[in-house]
């Protein structure tokens, strides 16, 4: 199983709207797909695709569920584990509930192709070390100087714990293809010079109006009826992403989502017997 973890280092930036699509965009492909609500404090993927109250992390992270009693299933065949929104124990989670998560989702890897995690905003230390062992971390900023400055930040503080992995990054709510190819370029040239490296760029999504929609009608924006700019952009840029993720992952002895977790955790986290 593939894992890409989409990440913010500034909220409100679009992170969620982005791995939803892309992980609804995979599962129209007929890749067996999960989504992981990895926000765990202040989960909104639910909120966003009306899902049913049927529990969610929290509960299997108090030992009450398992991760398959608490998973939404939607048309396309996507599978999607909610979390909980104002539960403030979980926004700081310990290794110990971490270990009960890992495990839980370790017994279901064979069951997926890919395994998209919609991270919370920030450097947190759950931010952190749900990224870490990710085979792909998707970076999203917009072109405001606050969201870029948050976006190298979270760069900067991860690539000090996965220097293997170079982060794709796509710029959301751009006001053109041009203003948003020359954010990025600023940005590859900030990050070649400090971090030695040159981030991959997954991309651009216009401002559009119609995102307002769908967040209102808790669909998603494939599903609105006409010419709809950003469900475009979106859709090219998760084909192209997961095209090349997946012909980068052909013979490389990739490890599973959750060992590599269980390792970059340095021992501390546990697994559920």
């Amino acid at each position: 199983m593939l894992s890409i973890a989409v990440a913010g280092g500034k909220g409100g930036v679009g992170k969620t709207l982005v791995a939803v699509h892309l992980a609804e965009h995979a599962a129209r492909k007929k890749i067996r797909t999960c989504l992981l609500d990895a926000d765990l404090g202040l989960g909104n993927v639910r909120i966003l695709l009306k899902l049913p109250a049927r529990g969610d992390i929290s509960d299997v992270l108090s030992g009450d569920k398992r991760l398959w009693q608490v998973m939404a299933t939607l048309p396309s065949g996507l599978r999607v584990l909610p979390a909980p929104s104002g539960v403030l124990e979980l926004a700081t989670v310990d290794n110990d509930k971490l270990g009960l998560l890992l495990s839980e989702i370790g017994r279901m890897e064979h069951l997926f192709d890919l395994l998209v995690l919609d991270l919370g905003a920030g450097i947190g230390p759950a931010v952190l070390e749900l990224a870490a062992p990710a085979d792909h971390v998707l970076a999203v900023t917009t072109t405001d100087r606050t969201a870029i400055a948050d976006c190298y930040a979270f760069i900067k503080v991860h690539q000090g714990r996965a220097p293997a992995t170079l982060p794709w990054v796509l710029v959301n709510m751009a006001d053109s293809p041009a203003s948003a190819a020359g954010v990025f370029a600023q940005f590859t040239q900030v990050c070649d010079r400090f971090l030695f490296m040159k981030p991959r760029w997954a991309g651009s999504v216009p401002r559009d109006p119609n995102v307002t929609v769908a967040i209102r009608e808790a669909t998603l924006l494939y599903d609105l009826a006409g010419e709809i700019p950003a469900a475009k952009a979106l859709a090219t840029a998760s084909e192209q992403l997961l095209r090349s993720i997946f012909q980068e992952s052909v013979g490389n002895g990739r490890r599973s989502y959750a060992a590599s977790m269980l390792e970059t955790a340095g021992g501390g986290v546990k697994r559920r017997k």
